[in-house]
């Protein structure tokens, strides 16, 4: 039988835990095997797989791309190589199944296990989930095999999707054996103990938006463990130690778990405060006793967690323990004897702490930071932690019609790039054709020559000759084979993509009925989960009860509920022609006689309502859908609409689903992988506080309840009020709930602070193409009480950004280093976080001019020249925007004004008429004014008024109506003209005419000579 050897990949995220193994087509012909097929797969260890075809990237190479569970039961990893070749499976007459884990009780139906893992091959030991695929045989018919996936897909709606199962035993033995409908599934609900069973923890598919830093580990790790031999040949020591930094939750000790898990190696924990002891010398012998095991069960990966508790800077350590505890570590690190076998990961997230000796080539030969993820990362993170998490995607009829447009321009730009590549493989085979041509033709004349010549000599360089041409013609046709091999795949590719491509626009002709979301949804999906699930059982017993007691159509024909809708599905000759596929599909299953149940399509309609006669569950839902109908077109459309073809079907739902889980990784800039997993747990909390109101403490949850429990978008906004970046959560203030609509008038300020701010974070594709920096800063200044803080407000809110309130007098600290260190930290975090907005409140206290002699400690020089370096220094501010605001802008010290640090310097001047009159609607429009209100009258009445005044005046006539009220023993029901007169004598315009002219000074001042400040004082350029 044949074999051929393969290189291992790791799978795609759409094929983790089905027990698929993906190979180019050319080697599929060469082993004999289909798509679909069974295959055994050996590394270590023999296991089965699910052969399907390579993606398009990896035709003609020879990898083989499998997931964690598959690489686990063959006992390989990525960058080894495993045999692949056909293989018998026989029926399981007997399968014992439990679960995976130890420690976990699971209570479920041994008939849920075994309607999850039908059709799925496996062998003694393997360990699968049920999150699996059936046999391409078992889903001949298109109806068939939607019944059965969507049968599937129910299990990861009941919770069991991500349940890992270990195979404990089989009959029979010692050869892959496949579920069917007579194998007798056991389950054991506790962990059984198996002499060749390892852990399976995590693997490399479950990290996700670390590519690159993986990509540094494993280069670090996997070759040092696997091929210490290499490096004795070169000459070198193997790298000893890695180590990982970056803001909690990032994932430093996952990367090691996984790696530990991938690579077989012995794991080793030591979490840095369990090794200190109160006694003498016990702290340096708990790490010793952690190295020397280590040594002892090579190959061996030790993790330190938190390192930098036990290996703080010895110059800054107080106490002696901790001194020598670094020394024995440096000393331990030096000393590994076992080359390449043993290798340390460290993870902290304060890298500075850690003692220089450690950061050198020979302890820790590279740092990798291990940051927060961008949204392509957010995005890959969040497929994973919703992989089972039973997701309702979103059916508006926009999104639909969006993604349709975009999925049909896409594949337009595949066919195109397809055809091109097909271009240029039959250039490729005309060349080899023609080389193989013109050897053959030369193999031709060095014949001839051979049969002319009679000279001895002559003759045996002829013949080394035609052996030479012959070897190289072989070659060639080989190569021939190959190429024709490959384009003929492309070819095939092409056709499905064409075919792909066909579908979607077909579906774009119909989204014009795309009038709703309920509809959309119809349209799209077809029958839920649990019609498709109470059909197929429907189905099968109909098939048992019709065979034992040959029912004929008089047995149902009195059946009144259901008299409209078989009237209906008579009418349905292509329906009817579908019903009769899956029919004979079951029979042929159930091996039973077709002739039998005498189908036909001209009794097909009673089909269905024989189904209630056995089922009265599926009875409910037909007579439900009949009465839903409001018209006869309507129940026509909810009970036969022609069906979208399934993979079409699982197209659209796979890509509404992603751009769900995209719209989600837009809006959470900072958040980390901790952070992402505890808004999907989160979410599906919010999902369960909705429906357990509906479900009895003392009776368990019906499989048709479950089945209802859907995770929508808007649960995942809502987690989002709650779970927060938690790297932020010393900085992060709630975004305000402030929109640019609160803000009254002031749409040329808007404006600015639109492009100075929103536009560098939401278009920052145009900044680049045009080759334009945007605006690291702006400044905001003018009257108190004209609207600057609400300004930066409705910014951070209309950004989505994260936003990051610093007030000035808040940083400031009497100890010497801690505001410069605090300013830092702020840029630091804001760094981590982009794209986020640092607003500093009151910047005049924060940066006064230098130079004042105010105190003897100069910390706010100090707090300035930290401030001018983070804005303007060496490391760059890259999606961070700085938004300031102060009224005493001749307070601030002049080398932050400059372009470059706050390049926009914006007045938020005394509102004119125009503004007044859009501030009094702002404060207005909740208040039930009466009749005679004249706002433009009130408009007059406010020259010199500020926002914060005209919302004293609407604040101060509210009191007044309801002191008149309670004083008459009324209840205010509206407030008069005369109470607003009232409450402009009360309160009076906080700004001068002289403060309006100063400010208005100020403003010409940074317009025309904003550099004058400087020539004034040189010491301070900045």
């Amino acid at each position: 039988m044949e074999e051929l050897k393969f290189k291992v990949a790791e799978a795609i995220q759409d094929d983790i835990n089905k027990g698929i193994v993906r190979i180019d087509s050319s080697f599929m012909r060469q082993l004999g095997v289909r798509p679909g097929t069974i295959v055994k797969v050996r590394g270590e260890r023999e296991t089965v797989g699910i052969v399907e075809r390579a993606l398009p990237g990896d035709m003609g190479l020879n990898i083989i791309r499998m997931d964690g569970l598959t690489r686990r039961n063959a006992k390989t990893t990525i960058g080894e190589f495993v045999v692949v070749k056909p293989t018998e499976v026989k029926e399981a007459k007997k399968v014992t199944i439990a679960p995976a884990r130890k420690g976990i009780l699971v209570r479920v139906n041994p008939e849920i296990i075994k309607n999850a893992l039908l059709g799925r091959a496996m062998v003694k030991g393997d360990i699968v989930s049920l999150g699996g695929r059936r046999r391409r045989s078992l889903a001949g018919a298109t109806f068939f095999g939607d019944l059965f996936s969507n049968m599937e897909e129910s299990m990861l709606s009941f919770g069991l999707g991500d349940l890992k199962l270990m195979v404990v035993d089989t009959q029979p033995a010692k050869e892959p054996v496949l579920i069917t409908e007579q194998t007798q599934v056991v389950f054991n609900p506790e962990a059984v103990e198996l002499k060749e069973e390892t852990r399976i923890d995590i693997s490399y598919e479950d990290i996700g938006g670390l590519d690159e830093e993986l990509r540094k580990v494993r280069e670090m790790v996997e070759l040092p463990l696997k091929h210490p031999e290499i490096f004795e040949q070169l000459g070198i020591e193997p790298p000893k130690g890695v180590l990982l930094h970056g803001p909690p939750g990032t994932g430093k000790t996952l990367l090691a778990k996984a790696v530990a898990n991938e690579t077989d190696a012995n794991f080793i924990l030591i979490n840095g405060p369990e090794i200190m002891s109160k006694y003498y010398g016990q702290s340096e012998e708990n790490l010793r006793k952690k190295f020397e095991e280590a040594e002892k069960n090579a190959p061996s990966i030790i993790f330190i967690d938190e390192i930098d508790a036990i290996a703080t800077k010895r110059e800054e350590s107080r106490g002696e323990v901790e001194r020598r505890v670094v020394a024995q570590l440096l000393a331990v690190m030096d000393g590994l004897k076992s080359r390449g076998k043993v290798i340390v990961i460290a993870a902290t997230n304060i890298p500075n702490a850690l003692d220089p000796a450690l950061r050198r080539p020979g302890r820790f030969d590279r740092e990798i930071e291990i940051g927060v993820p961008n949204e392509e990362g957010r995005l890959n993170i969040l497929k994973i932690h919703t992989r089972a998490m039973p997701i309702q995607p979103n059916y508006d009829p926009r999104t639909v019609k969006s993604l349709l447009r975009r999925e049909a321009e896409r594949l337009k730009q595949e066919l195109a790039n397809l055809e091109k590549d097909l271009k240029f493989s039959e250039a490729d085979i005309r060349l080899v054709e023609k080389e193989k041509t013109s050897l053959e033709e030369e193999i031709a004349k060095v014949r001839a020559v051979k049969d002319e010549s009679d000279k001895p000599g002559f003759a045996s360089k002829i013949a080394m000759r035609l052996e030479l041409l012959s070897s190289q013609l072989k070659k060639k046709e080989e190569l021939l084979q190959r190429v024709r091999g490959r384009a003929e795949e492309k070819l095939k590719y092409l056709r499905s993509v064409e075919k792909k491509a066909q579908a979607v626009e077909e579906l774009r002709k119909i989204e014009g009925e795309f009038t709703d979301a309920e509809t959309t949804k119809r349209r799209i999906q077809g029958l839920s989960i649990l019609d498709m699930k109470v059909i197929n059982e429907s189905l099968l017993a109909l098939i048992k009860e019709a065979v034992a007691k040959r029912l004929t159509s008089s047995d149902f024909e009195e059946c009144q509920t259901l008299k409209a809708f078989s009237e209906e599905l008579s009418k349905r000759e292509e329906d009817a022609d579908s019903r009769v596929s899956v029919i004979k599909e079951v029979l042929k299953e159930l091996d039973v006689d077709l002739e039998s149940f005498s189908l036909t399509k001209k009794n097909v309609g009673s089909i269905l309502p024989r189904v209630s006669l056995v089922d009265t569950s599926l009875a409910r839902y037909l007579e439900l859908q009949v009465k839903r109908a409001r018209s006869d077109e309507e129940l026509s459309d909810l009970l036969f609409a022609k069906s979208i073809d399934k993979q079409l079907k699982d197209m659209i739902n796979e890509l509404l689903k992603e751009n769900l889980l995209l719209n989600i990784a837009r809006v959470t800039h900072g958040f980390v992988g901790a952070d992402l997993s505890a808004l999907a747990k989160e979410s599906a909390m919010n999902v369960l506080r909705k429906v357990m109101s509906e479900f009895r403490e003392d009776a368990p949850v019906s499989d048709e309840d479950l089945a209802k429990i859907r995770i929508e978008e808007a649960d995942f906004h809502d987690a989002l009020k709650v779970v927060r970046p938690s790297a932020m959560r010393e900085v992060l203030v709630e975004i305000p709930d402030v929109s640019w609509d609160d803000v009254g008038g002031m749409e040329a300020v808007k404006q600015e602070l639109r492009e100075s701010v929103e536009w560098p974070l939401r278009h920052k594709d145009s900044f680049l193409r045009l080759g334009v920096r945007p605006p690291r800063g702006v400044l905001l200044y003018g009257p108190p009480g004209t609207g600057k803080t609400l300004l930066a407000k409705a910014v951070a809110n209309e950004t989505e950004s994260n936003f990051i309130l610093v007030k000035g007098p808040e940083v400031l600290s009497k100890w010497v280093g801690e505001s410069e260190k605090a300013v830092r930290k702020v840029f630091e975090k804001a760094r981590q976080m982009a794209p986020s907005i640092i607003f500093f409140d009151e910047l005049d206290a924060l940066a006064p001019r230098r130079g004042g002699g105010l105190g003897d400690s100069n910390v706010t020089e100090r707090v300035v020249n930290q401030l001018l370096t983070e804005m303007d220094g060496l490391q760059e501010l890259i999606d961070v925007v700085i938004v300031a605001a102060t009224n005493r802008p001749d307070m601030v010290d002049p080398a932050l004004l400059r372009p470059g640090r706050f390049d926009r310097i914006i007045l938020a001047s005394v509102p004119d008429k125009k503004t007044r009159k859009a501030i009094f609607k702002v404060h207005t429009k909740r208040m039930p004014l009466a009749k005679d209100v004249d706002i433009d009258a009130l408009v007059e009445k406010t020259e010199g008024y500020v926002g914060a005044d005209i919302e004293a005046v609407c604040r101060e006539a509210a009191m007044l109506a309801l002191r008149h009220a309670e004083m008459g023993k009324k209840t205010a029901k509206e407030i008069g003209m005369q109470f607003f007169l009232e409450a402009l004598k009360k309160v009076r315009p906080s700004v001068t005419k002289q403060i309006e002219e100063s400010y208005a000074e100020f403003e010409e001042h940074f317009r025309q000579v904003r550099g004058a400040e400087m020539k004034d004082k040189p010491a301070y350029y900045g």
